[in-house]
């Protein structure tokens, strides 16, 4: 017997079976059996509390922010009141206003990687952050963007990147510049000292 004549077979002894329901059929309410009302209970926890209201209280808090830098020159200058929409421009604004360095110079770290202008600190910090935050700042430069920042051509330099080849390595700034690289890069000063008197004497 093949498949399909089995399931024919098996159709036609289903529609033989007396409990089948025809289509006009109506059951009399009086014969269902009794049911009990389905009540809720009631809730006993805390009323909950809208999440807009804890999101608005985030965004609307300021906090100090920390701008920091180990290289040369040393940087340090707070921001005393910020939220967490201030933009890293509006900070990088800020840090130029107060230490002279040009804004195109600057760069905003987190975790030792630089964050663009266009984020907020809500993007790297969270939106449930609370208290003060240590940003960390690197000057495309170092000392030469702050010592020279009145020179027009100087300034241009710092901003495309462009060198003068043996006239920087011939300059105490360079040099001071690396050192402050190495030593926060390796964190050991002694090392650091090391490389660049090694470099300094291949030059």
């Amino acid at each position: 017997m093949t498949e399909l004549s089995f399931a024919k077979s098996f159709l036609t002894t289903l529609d033989s079976r007396p409990n089948k329901i025809s289509a006009e059929h109506v059951e009399d309410p009086k014969t269902y059996p009794a049911r009990g009302a389905i009540i809720l209970p009631k809730s006993t926890g805390p009323p909950l509390i809208p999440r807009t209201t804890a999101s608005t209280l985030s965004a609307t808090s300021t906090f100090p922010v920390i701008l920091k830098s180990l290289r040369n020159p040393p940087l340090e200058i707070t921001i005393a009141s910020a939220d967490l929409n201030t933009s890293i421009l509006t900070l990088k604004e800020s840090l130029s206003s107060q230490a002279s360095i040009p804004v195109k110079a600057l760069r905003i770290l987190h975790s030792k990687k630089p964050v663009p202008d266009s984020k907020v600190l809500k993007d790297i910090l969270g939106a449930e952050h609370k208290g003060s935050v240590e940003l960390g700042v690197m000057v495309i430069g170092g000392a030469a963007a702050v010592e020279k920042k009145d020179d027009p051509a100087d300034k241009m330099d710092v901003e495309i990147g462009i060198g003068h080849g043996d006239e920087i390595l011939k300059t105490e700034e360079f040099w001071a510049d690396l050192r402050g690289f190495l030593v926060q890069r390796l964190k050991d000063e002694a090392q650091g000292d090391r490389l660049v008197k090694a470099f300094r004497a291949v030059v």
